[in-house]
């Protein structure tokens, strides 16, 4: 399905931290490096501390070692604002577009009635009909 395609999986906290859970998780299977670092001022006023070494909340592209084609993003936090939101999206739009990707696939929890386990949405029909083909029921 995507192997002419340059994926970005996305993964960010929010409902359980599921996006962001699974993002780390295939970043370190895909033993992935980080190529950007992305800043907000619309994230929380805080720093995560690891080894007594203070870093400013951030979300980071991620290049994989072993699958030219596979992007991730992760990161510790989202804007607080719809404003931050939109720049933010702005500038990891332009990043990936800059790294030849093709594809985005954003991971989140869903809290509504469904029996599936995982859900798909596409942005235009094309993608709806490969998610439908794929056996991944549309939200």
């Amino acid at each position: 399905m995507f192997e002419s395609r340059v994926v970005c999986i996305c993964g960010l906290p929010g409902i359980g931290s599921v996006g962001k859970v699974a993002a780390d998780y295939l970043s370190n299977a895909l033993k992935c490096s980080s190529i950007k670092p992305f800043y907000s001022h619309s994230f929380p006023s805080q720093v995560m501390v690891s080894d007594g070494l203070a870093e400013l909340m951030h979300a980071e592209l991620l290049r994989s070692q072993d699958k030219e084609n596979i992007f991730v993003l992760s990161g510790d936090t989202q804007p607080l604002d719809v404003q931050g939101m939109y720049q933010l999206a702005g500038e990891i739009l332009q990043a990936i577009e800059s790294e030849g990707v093709t594809d985005v696939i954003t991971l989140a929890a869903f809290v509504g009635d469904a029996t599936a386990k995982i859900l798909g949405s596409a942005t235009d029909p094309e993608s709806a009909a490969i998610l439908h083909d794929s056996g991944i029921p549309l939200l």
